[in-house]
């Protein structure tokens, strides 16, 4: 690269406190920095209507703040080309419609978790909100003057506790191979950032409520599951028109099924209608009897006129933890990033998080974006800590793959 390239990147680094890992091939770097620099840009152009306003004294008063979806996805999508033509790596190389299409993304999980809302051509910028939460300060909204530390398209305030936490888990990495987990829990020891006591678990609370998460698990299972009486299931006729989902099974025909224990309720869905509708289910004998799922418990708030499957996970998930059948989230430790990959469905908030917090995988030209958010997640240090502990309140465990 040459020397203005360099010195452009090492700004962004500095600026937004990406660091890469020993670990890291250049081109991943280089894609982690350009993601979520094209993601500051496009954020901070929320308020260029409000900016204006402040700048030009002769406009009246703005009672509208907004700027319009194209305005977002331009300013993303234009900052992104611009730093791939910078550095001309065919491994770092998008289209301006694929840009363009992950700003769409950008802007969505924005939208999401919190940070604007949406009408059908504008968006309004929520008002600037920050959350405490151990060794983070998490910025929501709103204008910083000073600029923030990026994860991903996570924004968290550049503190004296944030730098000391970073390096202590990174030198536990280097040092002494710890995973990510060990070290978390080593840390909140150390540093003493909360014993587990009942500011813990309010913060949690905190924390479930400012990203509109889901109720843990168990509480899932306890209100939604638990519930059902089981004589008042009807017998399931025409199973050939159905799938079915338990702990060990995925979309399975009956004929599996019917080897399951009997009298444990799980999840199935009826494939002939649109949209889908789904049921609980147990075993008794040779017989299968159900129970139509209200849809509200199944539908995606955003686009319930077109899917209604994305939730369906919040209730699957909830039965699996029940019977100690839910898989872990797998995690792969460096001293800079943790890549995290997930075997199983997320409900749309849980999923929303995760994508908030990491920085998808590059792809080639004909890739369809949303493959970018699938699998293999990298996280910085301070959104893995927030998702470690966020998800393990909620009844997810992880465990550690060799690399």
């Amino acid at each position: 690269m040459h020397t203005i390239t360099q010195d452009v990147f090492a700004s962004i680094n500095k600026s937004l406190q990406i660091r890469q890992d020993p670990k890291e091939e250049p081109h991943n770097y280089l894609w982690r920095l350009i993601y979520s620099a094209s993601a500051a840009i496009a954020l901070a152009s929320l308020f260029d209507r409000q900016k204006e306003y402040f700048i030009n004294s002769s406009l009246e008063e703005d009672t509208d703040p907004h700027v319009s979806v194209q305005h977002f996805n331009k300013n993303s999508a234009n900052s992104a080309k611009a730093l791939i033509d910078l550095i001309n790596n065919k491994a770092v190389s998008l289209p301006y419609d694929k840009l363009y299409e992950l700003a769409q993304k950008q802007l969505d999980i924005y939208e999401r978790t919190g940070y604007c809302l949406r009408a059908p051509y504008t968006i309004i910028p929520c008002p600037k909100y920050i959350l405490n939460f151990g060794p983070l300060s998490i910025i929501r909204g709103g204008l910083d003057n000073h600029i923030p530390i990026m994860s991903g398209l996570i924004q968290f305030k550049n503190t004296n506790d944030y730098q000391t936490f970073s390096e202590i888990l990174a030198n536990l990495v280097k040092l002494h191979k710890a995973s990510a987990m060990q070290s978390i829990d080593y840390y909140d020891k150390q540093a003493n950032t909360w014993p587990y006591t009942t500011t813990y678990y309010q913060s949690l609370n905190k924390i479930r409520g400012f990203f509109d998460l889901s109720e843990p698990l168990d509480q899932v299972y306890e209100q939604y599951i638990a519930p059902q009486k089981l004589d008042s299931f009807t017998l399931l006729k025409n199973q050939e028109t159905c799938e079915f989902y338990s702990p060990k099974l995925r979309k399975a025909p009956a004929r599996k099924v019917l080897k399951e224990p009997e009298g444990l309720i799980h999840l199935g869905c009826f494939t002939n209608t649109q949209p889908k509708s789904y049921f609980y289910y147990y075993r008794k004998g040779a017989q299968l009897f159900y129970k139509e799922v209200p849809k509200m418990l199944v539908q995606d708030y955003y686009e319930h006129q077109t899917t209604n499957n994305k939730n369906l996970s919040y209730l699957m998930n909830a039965i699996d933890h029940h019977h100690q059948a839910l898989k872990p989230f797998t995690v792969r430790t460096y001293a800079q990033k943790v890549t995290v990959l997930s075997s199983f469905y997320l409900p749309a908030t849980e999923r929303a998080l995760l994508e908030l917090l990491s920085w998808p995988q590059i792809v080639n030209d004909n890739c369809d974006i949303s493959t970018m958010f699938k699998t293999n997640l990298d996280m910085s240090w301070g959104s893995f800590y927030l998702f470690y502990h966020a998800m393990r309140y909620l009844g997810y465990s992880f465990v550690e793959q060799d690399q």
